[in-house]
Order: C-alpha cells, then sequence, then structure tokens
C-alpha cells in the first residue's frame, strides 16, 4: 500500500518540460517506430526533443541537458535488456528530481518490466511519473514456428492504431507536466526475476553461443556490424563469438542468409526480419580480427 501511495504522488502536479532527452534502446526497430509516437506527441506539446540512441554500451556518452527524461527500450526476459540496466545503474547522471516516463515494448506481456525502470530511475534520483508499452512483432527467431508467410501476416497485427496514438497523447500530455500514461504497479509473478536470471552479463557467456553455417555465410559482416557488445570478430573470414552476449539477436535477425544461429536454440524458427529497417542501428563495418592472426 505504501509503494502505490509513493507512486500516485510521483505523478501529481508539476511543470511542463522544455526539452526531454530520449534514451533510445532498439535492436530491430520496433522500439524506435514507439518513440517516434510519443515524440511526435510531445513535440505537439511543446517540448524539445532530444532521443540519444543507445547501443554500443561503451560508446555511448550522451548530454542530458533537458529536463526531463524518458526511458525506451524492448523487454527482453520480462525485463530491460541488462546492457542498458547496466548503464542506467553506473553512467546515469543524477536527476535531482528530473520527471522521468518508462517506453518499451513486448511481444506478449511485459511482467515488471516497468518496475525494473522505475526501481533504477528512482535509485538514480528521478520522479517517474508514468509508462506505456505495446505489443509489436515477436522477434526470437525460436518461437516462429510454422510457414514464413504464417509469421508475415502476423507481423502486419501490431501494433494495433489505438496503442500508436495513445503513445502520441502520452507523449503530449507529459509534455505539457499533466498524469501522463499508465501507473507503475507491480504484477505478483516470479518471471521478471526467471529473467534476471537467464539473461545477464556473467550467465551469457556459456548459455548463448552464436555461430555461422559456414554453407550459406556471404561475408556481408552486417552480425559484426550490429553486434551492440562487440562480441563477434572476423576469424579466418567468419564471425566468431568471444566474451559475453547482450541476447538482442540482432545477428540472427538481420543475416540476410539465415546463417547465423544460437546452438540449440534458433535453428527451427524464422527469423524476424525488421518492419522498419531504416530504424535499425547501422555502422561501416571495422574489421575486428583474433589477436593471434
Amino acid at each position: 500500500m505504501s509503494i502505490w501511495i509513493h507512486l500516485r504522488e510521483q505523478v501529481g502536479k508539476r511543470r511542463a518540460p522544455a526539452k526531454i532527452d530520449l534514451i533510445l534502446c532498439s535492436d530491430t526497430g520496433n522500439t524506435a517506430h514507439y518513440a517516434n509516437q510519443f515524440i511526435k506527441g510531445a513535440e505537439r506539446g511543446g517540448a524539445e526533443v532530444t532521443a540519444h540512441r543507445f547501443h554500443r554500451r561503451n560508446e555511448f556518452n550522451p548530454s542530458l541537458n533537458g529536463d526531463a527524461l524518458v526511458v525506451a527500450f524492448p523487454v527482453s526476459g520480462w525485463k530491460p535488456p541488462w546492457p542498458l540496466l547496466d548503464w542506467l545503474s553506473s553512467s546515469l547522471p543524477h536527476g535531482a528530481g528530473k520527471p522521468a516516463f518508462c517506453l518499451y515494448t513486448s511481444a506478449g506481456g511485459p511482467e515488471n518490466a516497468g518496475i525494473s525502470i522505475w526501481v533504477h530511475l528512482t535509485v538514480r534520483g528521478y520522479r517517474v511519473c508514468g509508462r506505456m508499452w505495446a505489443a509489436y512483432p515477436l522477434n526470437v527467431p525460436t518461437l516462429r514456428i510454422g510457414p514464413a508467410s504464417l509469421w508475415k501476416f502476423l507481423d502486419r497485427q501490431v501494433p494495433i492504431e489505438e496503442d500508436l496514438k495513445a503513445a502520441e497523447e502520452a507523449g503530449e500530455a507529459f509534455a505539457r507536466g499533466g498524469r501522463a500514461g499508465l501507473p507503475i504497479v507491480f504484477w505478483p509473478s516470479l518471471l521478471w526475476l526467471l529473467g534476471y536470471l537467464l539473461d545477464n552479463r556473467w550467465i551469457n557467456v556459456f548459455l548463448y553461443r552464436n555461430y555461422v553455417w559456414k554453407g550459406r555465410c556471404n561475408h556481408c559482416n552486417r552480425c559484426i556490424e550490429h553486434c551492440p557488445i562487440e562480441r563477434l570478430r572476423l576469424v579466418d573470414g567468419f564471425p566468431r563469438p568471444v566474451g559475453t552476449c547482450a541476447l538482442c539477436l540482432g545477428c540472427i535477425n538481420l543475416c540476410p542468409k539465415n546463417a547465423m544461429h544460437m546452438a540449440c536454440w534458433t535453428e527451427y524458427g524464422n527469423p524476424y526480419k525488421p518492419r522498419w529497417p531504416g530504424l535499425v542501428v547501422k555502422r561501416k563495418h571495422r574489421r575486428r580480427t583474433d589477436p593471434d592472426e
């Protein structure tokens, strides 16, 4: 009860922010598409929004000069992606009471992803005023069993127009200083704890092993270009994993030849080809080789 009262107090009347910083974590472009709806509404509400694209943890050093913060992310294992949580915990500047908002996408129920971000932002001194989320296409190849034509059809069913409109309205309300989005609530489920156990920087070194089917690989290096942890290195002309995994599945979903896979996990599913490829992070390939080469 005390937590609920505290959260209700946080969404009270506040000053309208003139400038909003939006930290955007999006692997296959879905969350970027959703965040654009929020930005559209916020700008209509009179705020200037600066989007900071979080992708490679070691290259992310934004100047957060706004008077409000929005964090947008895809749900990974019933929680936010671990690299984003790592950065928020260790590198996010203290908020000094600035208002904040949580924005996220999920293929199903997002569980307590909102609570996870609320905890991190609150600890860093931000006043979380609300959240919004929407269902987007499933991008986990393992679960995409069946004809590719079926998944192409299913992918077109989301997001629904009402969710996009709600994100715009939340952006406008947040920018005007009013009540925005949904309240932060805790769901009595242990799935989010399971997500933390099965997807983190330590277990991912051993549990998830990328490998390439050499007969299919066309040496485009898109997997290496995209990897947010720079786990993949070029060895003898083929990508090879070294270190931990972000579990973004970008190397698999973005492979044009379905050559990259996660051992004993993704071989029989259908990769998710981004609905909005222009929103996927791209970078010119920098050759990464085995140190002994």
